[in-house]
């Protein structure tokens, strides 16, 4: 008997992963190259670092650890996918299907343990949470995209189960608690957003644990220990839990424990909040209303027989749901991938209620209602990931989870076609900028087009105004490509695409300082993709007009932008020497720069600061004899230093500041190692 189980099992585990595979397989094979953001960074993530455990595993181990200990989404849910890497090579496949199979299968198995403990049909419950589990739509949704946050759902589990199968309340075990703290630190570890859904847990998990040892317990157990006993024993047990996830966060995530403490989220992610009702309404449309009644069910069982073990769960769930929800949303509301535990406690529920209405009849008929229940979950599934699958009526459509097919966009010819274009125009290594911020359009999506070939002469742009903040780099660099209509993917707090591109399109302001070439492309929705090119520096009126409608807007930003190396940067008309010549910006603190061959690097700019320090730093060529640099004022004063290989010089510019200078860099006797980083005080 036990045999037949487990072969059944096997076979239930085998067809699963069977039908993983071939759902994965199918969909990649519907998309065209169009991934962005998360959709793209994830899979190239996982690239570099399956590249990584393949020829340099200790290399991976530190990088992980590096990422792990500051990195806001480090790479671990992805980096420990690199089997699939070894064995499938870098394909898109290869690692959707290391994310299906890997997270969203044990993710099923899981919830198929905890149904197993909950009835007495033990099996039954098993097998159909199992399926169940493995055909729900908002578990494929955010997977098939390339999100990995399905991994942080595993642990959370397991961390019911464990407070489940510990009994905190009959015995204080430090062993277990520092076991349950790890396993609720993991979430975190694994997606940093998961910290909304970990503080829950510390709330309802010894509710839970409390809860389900009374139920559990024998009348012996009950008489011996009492009450108060039994609360301050779950009390010390989670205690130590707690204590034990704060020491392990900080002794692996410091850095980013500590940016967490010094950064208001609320505020830097205001752009992707919305009011609650909406974001109640958007993550009922990626789960399905058709969950609604079911979940229901579950609740009035949980009222009618409140002594269950079923009942327990679900009242735990839905303070989970609820407690998680008013949390997370409070910062901002929720996307694909954040849906993904609201999911599960809703799941829990309804499939509660299903089973309790499912043991009800009698066996045959059970088994009966279980294979209309799988067959229509897998209808669902079909019709919610492929075009052209089942289709209903429109009130039955509405109940249902949002669509999400694979990626594809119309006109996608022209996409090829501008893609080719850019490579042509930036065969000289020529810099290109995208100011459009969608799936239609974006500059991550241009790289992935180009399969990354164009990423060298690319320069990102900022997306949204209070995360990212306005760079002003790619405004240097030679062509622009901007959609028309503007192509946004957020409904505001995106004036650093909107503002710069209007500009272009209408030629006002800085747009002035460009010319539209003659190519229009027609893209996905119909919009259009023009491409433009620079013809000269901005003036400074430009300039001034065109941070000041920013300053109006987010008055903090006035003291960032007003002195700083940005502005100069963007101020500067530079005419590069030849074959080495550069000038570049850094970051918000620093621009390099690197003599011609035979003639100087020379940039024309205003200058802010009471100094100007050059510093050259490269000691790697045993031949470099320095650089030589000449500040030359409106007036014609002139101050020249010549600056040794390692050496830095400071000029005094306090009778420069706010008028316009030439910057001339020029080679001494060879140009070896001859490169200078500008900074300012």
């Amino acid at each position: 008997m036990n045999m037949t189980l487990g072969v059944k099992k096997n076979v239930v585990f085998c067809v699963l992963a069977f039908f993983i595979l071939v759902n994965t397989w199918i969909y990649i094979a519907g998309e065209q190259l169009v991934y962005v953001w998360d959709f793209h960074g994830y899979w190239s993530i996982w690239q570099k670092y399956g590249e990584m455990f393949s020829h340099h595993f200790f290399q991976w181990l530190n990088e992980n650890e590096h990422n792990i200990r500051g990195n806001d989404y480090n790479p671990l849910p992805v980096s420990l996918l690199f089997p699939f890497y070894v064995v499938l090579g870098d394909s898109r496949f290869a690692y959707i299907l290391g994310l299906s199979l890997v997270y969203l299968g044990l993710t099923s198995w899981f919830l198929s343990r905890l149904f197993e403990r909950l009835y007495d049909d033990r099996t039954a419950a098993a097998f159909f949470s199992l399926v169940m589990a493995a055909l729900f739509v908002p578990f494929w949704r955010p997977t098939l995209r390339g999100f990995p946050d399905i991994v942080g759902l595993i642990p959370l589990v397991g961390a019911m189960l464990y407070v489940m199968n510990a009994r905190f309340s009959l015995r204080v075990s430090l062993k277990k608690s520092l076991l349950l703290g790890l396993l609720l630190w993991t979430p975190f570890l694994l997606r940093r957003w998961y910290a909304y859904i970990v503080v829950t847990l510390f709330i309802t998990l010894p509710v839970l644990s409390f809860w389900y040892d009374r139920l559990r317990m024998t009348a012996t157990e009950f008489n011996e220990i009492p009450l108060t006993t039994r609360m301050n024993r779950v009390f010390i047990g989670f205690l130590f839990a707690g204590i034990s996830t704060v020491i392990l966060a900080y002794a692996f995530q410091s850095s980013l424990i500590l940016r967490i403490l010094r950064t208001n989220y609320s505020y830097e992610y205001s752009a992707y909040q919305s009011s609650f009702l909406w974001s109640v309404k958007y993550t009922l449309n990626g789960i399905g209303y058709y969950i609604l009644p079911f979940a229901a069910l579950g609740l009035l069982f949980a009222l009618r027989w409140p002594g269950r073990k079923t009942s327990l769960i679900c009242w735990f769930s839905l303070a989970n749901l609820i407690i998680s929800f008013v949390m997370f949303t409070r910062t901002q509301s929720p996307g694909i991938q954040h849906q993904l535990p609201f999911a599960l406690w809703i799941f829990i529920i309804a499939l509660t209620g299903l089973l309790n209405v499912v043991f009800v009849f009698q066996s045959r008929i059970a088994g009966a209602v279980m294979s209309i229940a799988i067959a229509l979950c897998a209808v669902m599934l079909i019709g919610a990931l492929y075009r052209g699958g089942p289709s209903v009526p429109d009130p039955v459509e509405k109940i249902l989870p949002d669509k999400n097919y694979s990626l594809r966009l119309d006109h996608f010819e022209n996409y090829r076609a501008l893609v080719s274009v850019l490579t042509t125009l930036t065969g000289n290594q020529e810099k290109f900028a995208v100011l459009s911020s969608s799936g239609r359009l974006s500059d991550d999506l241009i790289s992935t087009l180009s399969s990354g070939r164009l990423d060298a002469q690319m320069m990102k742009i900022s997306q949204i105004d209070l995360r990212d903040k306005l760079r002003l780099e790619p405004f240097m660099a030679k062509y622009m490509v901007v959609a028309d209509p503007v192509e946004l993917h957020l409904s505001s707090g995106q004036y650093v695409v909107k503002w710069p591109a209007e500009a272009l399109l209408s030629a006002q302001g800085i747009g002035a300082a460009y010319k539209k070439l003659p190519y229009d492309y027609v893209l996905d929705g119909n919009i259009h993709a023009y491409i433009f090119e620079k013809q000269r520096g901005f003036t400074d009126a430009e300039i001034a007009a065109f941070l000041e409608r920013f300053f109006e807007r987010y008055p903090e930003w006035r003291d960032y932008y007003a002195h700083s190396l940005q502005k100069v940067f963007l101020d500067s008309q530079t005419q590069l020497g030849d074959k080495w010549g550069r000038f570049d910006y850094v970051d918000d603190r620093a621009l390099s720069a690197h003599p011609g061959e035979n003639h100087p690097t020379v940039s024309h700019f205003t200058w802010y600061m009471d100094k100007l320090i050059v510093r050259s730093g490269d000691l790697s060529c045993k031949n470099a004899d320095g650089v030589v640099v000449t500040i030359t004022g409106p007036d014609s004063t002139e101050q020249t230093a010549k600056i040794s290989n390692g050496a830095s010089h400071a000029f005094d510019m306090k009778a420069l500041i706010g008028k316009r200078i030439t910057f001339t860099l020029d080679k001494n006797q060879n140009s070896a190692c001859d490169s200078v980083a500008i900074t300012g005080d």
